[in-house]
């Protein structure tokens, strides 16, 4: 299943990943009945849902190359450690200057550097 299921995440149109979708539930439909309604139920039944997840949905829009959390973690992990200092309790009047006046600016920085390609660059 979880080969199957790999396949449908990386398959670069939507009509393939349509047709690995018939295959899969045509194969499974009689061995695991009750995870295919659980797989409709929240992963299939509406297009939003698998624009969640399935990679050929994601192609035209700009952050099309992130496929796991690594970037927020990445972010978070700035935001905590170079703009908070690691203080575990900050003044909302504090928080909100940080992030208004040094994170913002900061960020957008880092986005405009990425789209002209100026600096270390990641996929």
């Amino acid at each position: 299943i979880r080969k199957q299921l790999s396949n449908i995440l990386y398959a670069l149109t939507e009509d393939e990943a349509n047709a690995l979708l018939d295959s899969f539930r045509a194969e499974w439909q009689h061995i695991a009945p009750k995870f295919l309604t659980y797989l409709d139920k929240n992963y299939l039944d509406h297009e939003s849902d698998r624009r969640r997840w399935m990679l050929c949905h994601r192609q035209q829009v700009n952050y099309s190359y992130i496929n796991t959390n690594n970037y927020i973690e990445s972010w978070h992990n700035t935001l905590k450690r170079h703009f908070f200092k690691d203080k575990q309790q900050r003044r909302l009047d504090s928080v909100i200057h940080i992030l208004t006046k040094k994170a913002v600016p900061y960020f957008q920085q880092m986005c405009v550097r990425h789209f002209v390609q100026v600096g270390r660059m990641t996929p």
